[in-house]
């Protein structure tokens, strides 16, 4: 499960080191399901996050001995979807009466996107609903 909004000691020196190596804002940050710490950054500093070739993401994980995932902040809840569910290919999105749907194409991408024990389903259910208010999030 989840823990948004809740930083312990060890997810605020996570942040410094983050923000310390990548010159990157930190908006949020959690352990997922697969113990693996989520860095949401705005939109504008995601290619600071990341660096050339992916050698800040490189960096961040091998000072934390964590592996870690980056996600753009967006003020539309479609682009923060997609960039959530990165690397699967989302077909589209569409967002409506508090409801996000969500189009892939084939099983292995639907599966990727739920997860185990619908872990990265949840995770992205308590996302949306915290920073869009969305109440519910549908995989077609």
């Amino acid at each position: 499960m989840v823990s948004l909004g809740k930083y312990n000691l060890e997810v605020i020196n996570h942040i410094n080191i983050f923000e310390n190596i990548t010159k990157a804002r930190v908006k949020d940050c959690f352990i997922d399901g697969n113990n693996k710490f989520v860095f949401i950054v705005n939109k504008e500093d995601i290619g600071r996050a990341i660096g050339k070739n992916g050698m800040n993401l490189k960096r961040v994980e091998n000072v934390l001995k964590k592996r870690i995932k980056v996600v753009s902040f967006s003020d539309d809840v479609k682009e923060f979807v997609v960039s959530y569910s990165n690397p699967v290919k989302v077909e589209g999105v569409t967002a409506n009466d508090n409801i996000v749907e969500i189009k892939v194409n084939g099983m292995r991408e639907k599966g990727l996107l739920i997860g185990r024990d619908k872990k990265h389903l949840e995770a992205l259910k308590q996302i949306l609903k915290k920073y869009y208010n969305i109440e519910d999030v549908k995989i077609v």
